[in-house]
């Protein structure tokens, strides 16, 4: 918070935007994607389909849903029947049905799963090119994560519960997660949220 409020106060102080002063916009547009929890019109576990074509029809083509929580719950996250693998599956095949490519899906695991689970149903994925997998196992088991990663083609991600550039560069060093989605809040400001931010080979975005 005190890093933060300290770029403001140079930022009023200089007249400049804090993007100025970290070195200038790298570019002019940037996309979106909508979060799924929120809508209250509609249930991507229900109506997935009918959530993607309204998301498109506003402008939105991507979309973060996270099918797989509640069978997570029942198990601990240490066992998938292919019965409920199945059921999880539903909302991104119904949505891959009704608007193709058109949409961009990402999936949310919040950390729920084993590994071998966590295989399972990244390789059940693929079909679908999904756009991400974020969170699928705890991000603190690097050795998971590396299994993960050799096991499916799909994008990892790594998000806001690593902290500090400390906890982030392991990650990277090891090449586990493509993307890096770090909150700049918990992760230490604004000066610390560059230093995770500049490294070759991966993306990272900042909530």
């Amino acid at each position: 918070a005190i890093d933060i409020a300290l770029w403001d106060i140079l930022g009023q102080k200089a007249g400049l935007p804090i993007y100025q002063l970290l070195g200038g916009k790298c570019r002019d547009r940037i996309p979106i994607y909508n979060t799924s929890g929120a809508e209250p019109h509609f249930d991507f576990l229900k109506n997935a389909d009918e959530f993607a074509r309204d998301l498109l029809a506003k402008g939105t083509r991507a979309m973060k849903i996270w099918p797989f929580d509640g069978f997570a719950h029942q198990t601990g996250g240490h066992y998938l029947s292919r019965q409920n693998l199945k059921k999880a599956l539903e909302p991104v095949r119904k949505i891959r049905e009704a608007v193709g490519d058109g949409m961009d899906i990402a999936m949310e695991f919040h950390g729920y799963w084993d590994v071998q689970c966590a295989v399972l149903i990244a390789q059940a994925l693929e079909e679908y090119e999904v756009m991400w997998l974020e969170e699928m196992v705890l991000p603190d088991n690097l050795d998971a994560y590396e299994q993960l990663s050799r096991a499916t083609r799909l994008p990892l991600t790594i998000s806001e519960r690593l902290l500090t550039r400390y906890q982030f560069l392991p990650v990277m060093q090891r090449g586990i997660a493509r993307i890096i989605m770090f909150d700049v809040e918990w992760a230490g400001g604004i000066s610390e949220g560059k230093k995770i931010s500049w490294r070759d080979g991966v993306q990272a975005l900042a909530l």
